[in-house]
């Protein structure tokens, strides 16, 4: 099994919040685009009745991504994604718009570069720094219409495009607290699904006047599995999403600058006539990156 196989399967690997997908301020300003680093760590572990063992999945996942904005719009392209994950067959996996290198348990490893892919491959890889979401926003930077361009690979497979937004909801200046709706995507399609709780924390960079200083905003609240679509196998389970967390706002750039999630999952599972005590501990993390080269994804994990 692929490690993204092993991504889709595993129901935490995806790990991928997405909040109102709101830029703040965004009706009033343009750049060139922002380079953006979000990273996933989690540990997670499941034990069934009478076992004597839990089985545990560790592991990380980060996204290069930039986001784009023109007067109303937002546009997000992914730049790249790595993904580690201890136990599996293939224990890491790099991509880019340049190429893939994946490298398995047994040590051997794999490298494709684009030119070297066949058709369907290279259309993947292709998908990496083009377009892959359009947003539009009203006057108060919240969404009102939502377009996904990233259709096959492992963008959509993955959900690399709401990890990598995860932290941009809407922030109302006028506001000290507001609620925006969030969607943690599972295996098998499922999600949960919650409102978070956004605070303006008092102290300098929280006025409505920009700054220097940062805005920083408390998040908190709890998500719950909702039932999928109807073409969609079910994927029973009674598991609960504690979030709590910080992240910054710049108000004179109208745009989300650091955050840090904490999601802690508890609850039991069911699989196969099964049922699992499951409890694990996600971060999910938000900072400013360069632009990513060309350069083939490094393979093994970082030093």
């Amino acid at each position: 099994m692929s490690l993204q196989a092993a991504c889709r399967a595993s129901g935490l690997v995806a790990l991928c919040v997405v909040g109102s997908l709101g830029i703040g301020g965004l009706a009033h300003a343009e750049d060139e685009g922002r380079c953006y680093v979000t990273e996933v760590v989690f540990k997670s572990e499941a034990r069934a009745e009478g076992a004597d063992e839990p089985e545990r999945l560790d592991g990380r996942m980060e996204i290069r991504h930039r986001a784009e904005r023109k007067g109303r719009s937002l546009t997000v392209s992914i730049l790249s994604f790595e993904a580690e994950l201890e136990g599996a067959p293939v224990t890491s996996l790099r991509m880019s718009r340049v190429g893939l290198v994946e490298v398995h348990a047994d040590g051997r490893r794999h490298e494709i570069t684009r030119g070297e892919a066949g058709p369907l491959v290279r259309l993947q890889l292709e998908s990496f720094g083009r377009p892959a979401l359009l947003i539009l926003h009203d006057h108060d930077g919240r969404p009102t219409e939502r377009l996904d361009l990233a259709v096959i690979g492992p963008i959509a497979d993955l959900r690399l495009v709401e990890t990598a937004t995860a932290f941009h909801v809407a922030f109302p200046r006028q506001e000290r607290r507001w609620d925006a709706e969030v969607a943690l995507p599972l295996a098998k399609g499922k999600l949960a699904r919650g409102t978070l709780n956004f605070e303006k924390i008092a102290g300098e960079g929280a006025g409505d006047v920009p700054s220097e200083i940062p805005a920083r905003v408390r998040v908190s609240g709890q998500l719950a599995p909702v039932a999928p679509g109807e073409d969609v196998e079910p994927l029973p389970a009674e598991v609960a999403y504690e979030v709590e967390g910080v992240q910054a706002y710049d108000l004179r750039a109208r745009q989300w600058v650091s955050g840090d999630w904490t999601i802690d999952v508890s609850g039991e599972v069911r699989e196969g006539g099964e049922t699992k005590t499951f409890s694990g501990a996600v971060s999910l993390t938000l900072r400013p990156a360069r632009e990513a080269g060309d350069e083939l994804p490094p393979a093994g994990p970082k030093d």
